[in-house]
């Protein structure tokens, strides 16, 4: 996974714009913000594959509610995911909303190889948060989610992606 924030969008800043495109399924939890006209602050969460150590996730949800940033974007990661069956991979992401859920802040997901690098997993998120690169504007600032592993397999920005991208920058500038 990849995201990339674009600074001072359609001009000033401040408290400004804020977009998201909502399609039928959507890599986000929900989008009730935590505006405070005076602060703009966001979280971003690690990778949490490779050995899970016991209640490390969970302490990082209490820290988050208790700092109450804007919203928390994820670098991808979230499941040990791959080439598993549809029942492994679900029951994969229904552990991990039991954290998600808890937030009170928006939670934006971003795709990494082990949630949607392979075609199995990423039947499974299309299926669950749809699209795997999106963007989203919060106070004039561009949020450009991109997806490292398009098409499934590989490591690269697909064609299709890469114009997503273009766009989203022009139609923001």
């Amino acid at each position: 996974g990849a995201a990339v924030v674009l600074s001072g969008v359609g001009g000033g800043g401040g408290s400004g714009k804020t977009f998201f495109p909502k399609e039928e399924r959507n890599p986000v939890t929900h989008l009730r913000w935590n505006d405070d006209p005076a602060d703009f602050q966001f979280a971003i969460v690690s990778d949490r594959t490779g050995g899970h150590r016991a209640e490390i996730f969970s302490q990082a949800i209490e820290k988050l509610n208790l700092m109450q940033p804007s919203f928390v974007l994820s670098v991808g990661d979230l499941i040990e995911g791959g080439k598993k069956s549809d029942a492994v991979l679900t029951a994969e992401w229904k552990e991990f909303e039991t954290y998600t859920n808890k937030l009170t802040m928006p939670f934006f997901y971003v795709p990494g190889n082990h949630d949607a690098g392979a075609k199995e997993s990423a039947k499974i998120w299309e299926s669950e948060l749809g699209r795997r690169h999106y963007h989203f504007v919060y106070r004039n600032v561009l949020f450009l989610v991109l997806n490292s592993n398009e098409p499934p397999g590989t490591v690269a920005l697909g064609k299709g992606q890469i114009a997503y991208a273009s766009k989203a920058l022009k139609d923001n500038a």
